[in-house]
């Protein structure tokens, strides 16, 4: 059984905030899923990374 993380974002996100510990966690195999307020929204973290949440 695949274990399942939420990772909650916001716009004006830290870009690497969300990508070392994504990384880390799907290595780990673990299955992550990137979630917001809003679904199906767009988010773009401080350095122009985009992320439909």
């Amino acid at each position: 059984m695949t274990k399942k993380v939420a990772i909650i974002l916001a716009d004006e996100f830290e870009d690497i905030e969300l990508t070392s510990p994504k990384e880390a966690l799907e290595e780990a195999g673990f299955e992550t899923e990137v979630i917001g307020d809003t679904a199906n929204a767009e988010v773009v973290g401080k350095h122009g990374e985009k992320v439909t949440v």
